[in-house]
């Protein structure tokens, strides 16, 4: 007997192993013509948490995690009719990935690719259709987030090779348009909040360090565009309140920079380009139809 005993503790312990790296999936489903998929599969996905919920008719859900991705957690849930949700999470680990869609024709979009310690969240509200899409490729401790509530709203955040990077966009009304893009960013921030309809904002974040961008929009038809490029631990903030505003503030090469425009009335026009280090410029329109450039 003495001789099966190291046999018998090698598969016991390999048994427990087994049961620690254990995938646990979850799926519910309430309603008519609901589907739903979820992998977990294949060498080194391990300890993993998929939950899918549907109530209502007509919905669709992918949840795949795969290539290694260990430690993770994908929480996808549909209320209504004709949402779509597919999340993909890939060679990473400790990742969340949360999508949440209350109305009818929501689809969300969200990959995660060898990220680590990183989460992507969205959340829609209404419809007839919201659309979202997160992607985070190679990076570690990146948060994404994307609440819409309305109609027709688009939402796009891309962080490619970023690190302890953030990235928002809060849409509330019709037809607004936000693309959130870091790439090979360190601890940058960027917020996107638009209220009213038609309303444009983009964010280029490329080889940032410790920057911020910031784009607040209050109207109709208003246009925001933030680039910062070979930026280090620049702010960026534009302020839009009324209609068919556009503002644009560039950092390129620059270091400690601050710019700052603020826009109350319509069809004004501003464009801000700093190049250097802590340049200051704030911009102020009140009325209609004013243009103003500052370069540094």
């Amino acid at each position: 007997m003495k001789t099966f005993k190291p046999l018998a503790a090698a598969v016991l312990l390999a048994a427990s192993s087994s049961v620690l790296a254990a995938n646990l999936g979850i799926q519910a489903q309430a309603g008519f013509g609901n589907f739903q998929d979820l992998d977990q599969s294949g060498p080194g996905v391990d300890n993993n948490l998929t939950i899918q919920a549907q109530l209502g008719n007509l919905n669709f859900q992918l949840a795949d995690q795969d290539d290694g991705e260990n430690n993770s957690a994908i929480f996808q849930v549909q209320v209504g009719a004709f949402n779509f949700a597919d999340t993909l999470q890939s060679g990473g680990a400790g990742n969340t990935a949360f999508s949440l869609q209350l109305g009818t024709g929501n689809v969300a979009l969200t990959n995660q690719v060898t990220q680590f310690g990183s989460t992507a969240t969205v959340l829609q509200f209404g419809g007839p259709l919201n659309v979202a899409s997160i992607n985070q490729v190679l990076g570690i401790a990146n948060d994404a987030f994307v609440i819409q509530a309305g109609a027709f709203n688009d939402a796009d955040i891309n962080q490619v090779l970023s690190l302890g990077s953030n990235s928002f966009i809060g849409q509330f009304g019709d037809g607004n348009d936000a693309t959130s893009n870091q790439v090979a960013t360190l601890a940058t921030d960027s917020v996107i909040l638009q209220f009213g309809e038609d309303n444009m904002a983009t964010h280029n974040q490329v080889l940032a360090l410790g920057s911020d961008a910031w784009s607040l929009q209050f109207g109709e038809d208003n246009v925001s565009n933030i680039n910062q490029v070979l930026s280090l631990g620049d702010t960026a903030v534009n302020l839009q309140i009324g209609e068919s505003n556009t503002s644009t503030i560039n950092q390129f090469f620059s270091v400690g920079s601050f710019a700052a425009t603020v826009q109350f009335g319509d069809g004004n026009i501003h464009t801000t380009t700093q190049i250097g280090a802590f340049e200051n410029a704030f911009a102020l329109q009140i009325g209609d139809n004013n243009v103003g450039v500052i370069t540094q």
